[in-house]
């Protein structure tokens, strides 16, 4: 892929129209969480948000310390908003850090906390929250380049999750997962029965690099060209999204929360 620009995305960002298009879910029955990026945030998030979001999905240096994350569940408490604490997938080190969080914050339990680790179920558990799937361990076929196959029965294969397995959703079952994240790829996706589904917007995660990348050097977010894809993909930290700003999937029913995240997350 060819990098074209670098910049921040606040322009990109699901502003304006598309900020009021989500919200309008508020009144039919769709929870809107907002993914916050720090607790000062929270303070003046928009009418409509039911929801905070705070934490980290995808970089284990980003978890956030016992300070921040009492502020945001104290400024969550302060709107009347319920609250979610996000976890990322970790090594051991990521683990001992996020239980040290999850002990520091026990007076405020039980809320929920997204595990995109299975590591960090058991961890979630332990501390009397309330565990979710997040995005990663719900496995999707995000690549935008499905959205051109012809073929229906192609596109109803490639539309289902991890979810949809019958012995991994047992499992999530019996890890006393009640809830699953998607993401919202452009070849559509099947929300699978049995769970509540909470649905990211508008940025689709693709994929995660083990290496280091430039933006993660130099904390900028870039947008990648190449031919052969639809969209232009973002890099932001290690981790690479594109967007998609229809919500067809809150049409067509599944799906009970929407998570709007106003900037690309790391």
């Amino acid at each position: 892929m060819k990098k074209v620009n670098c910049k921040e995305i606040t322009a990109a960002a699901p502003g304006g129209a598309a900020l009021e298009r989500a919200l309008k879910y508020a009144s039919q029955g769709v929870e809107t969480a907002l993914f916050a990026d720090t607790p000062a945030g929270i303070l003046s998030c928009p009418a409509g948000i039911r929801r905070i979001y705070f934490g980290c999905e995808f970089d284990e240096r980003n978890i956030p310390s016992a300070r921040k994350a009492a502020a945001a569940i104290e400024a969550s408490a302060g709107r009347k908003l319920k609250f979610t604490l996000a976890t990322p997938i970790m090594t051991d080190a990521g683990t001992a850090r996020l239980k040290r969080l999850l002990r520091a914050l026990s007076e405020y339990a039980p809320f929920e906390a997204v595990a995109n680790d299975f590591g960090a179920i058991a961890i979630i558990r332990d501390a009397g929250l309330i565990p979710v799937a997040g995005r990663l361990l719900i496995k999707q076929k995000s690549d935008p380049r499905l959205a051109a196959l012809k073929s229906p029965r192609l596109r109803n294969y490639f539309k289902k999750s991890a979810a949809d397995n019958a012995e991994f959703a047992a499992l999530l079952r019996d890890l006393g997962i009640k809830r699953v994240e998607l993401d919202n790829p452009l070849c559509g996706l099947a929300p699978p029965a049995g769970f509540s589904v909470s649905l990211y917007y508008p940025f689709v995660f693709m994929t995660l690099s083990m290496r280091q990348t430039e933006s993660e050097h130099d904390g900028a977010v870039y947008f990648l060209k190449n031919k052969a894809f639809p969209v232009d993909i973002i890099l932001s930290g290690a981790a690479q999204f594109y967007m998609n700003q229809e919500l067809k999937a809150l049409k067509a029913g599944g799906v009970n929360r929407l998570v709007i995240q106003p900037l690309p997350p790391r």
